[in-house]
């Protein structure tokens, strides 16, 4: 008995994963895109080192979520798994570095529309 599916119905499964990572990279881009990506020109206000370096890393997330996908779309399961040790790297300074601009934006009374004061 074999428990390998067959080609077409492993690839179809794999390019919705592909498509997906795709549609969330546009979706960053079209929701950061005026404060961060296109940034140059438009009159966005300037970014703190902190809030660029934010945005750096995790839009690195994002281009490494299309990488991966691709990759193990295209049965190049080695890269994919030798770039996963730089995604441990990369989450982790995420979380260092978003917890710092969380707080400094706290700090200076940035909130979402909606949410209460911070305390």
């Amino acid at each position: 008995m074999s428990t390998h599916t067959s080609t077409t119905q492993g690839r179809s499964g794999l390019n919705f994963y592909v498509v997906f990572a795709l549609v969330m990279a546009l979706t960053v881009f079209v929701g950061f895109g005026q404060s961060f990506f296109l940034k140059a020109f438009t009159a966005a206000p300037a970014l703190s080192p902190l809030v660029w370096t934010h945005g750096v890393l995790f839009s690195a997330w994002i281009v490494l979520l299309v990488t991966q996908t691709t990759l193990v779309a295209r049965d190049r399961v080695d890269l994919h798994m030798r770039l996963g040790i730089f995604g441990v790297v990369l989450a982790v300074a995420m979380v260092i570095v978003g917890w710092q601009t969380g707080i400094v934006a706290a700090r200076l009374g940035h909130v979402p529309p909606g949410a209460p004061p911070p305390l």
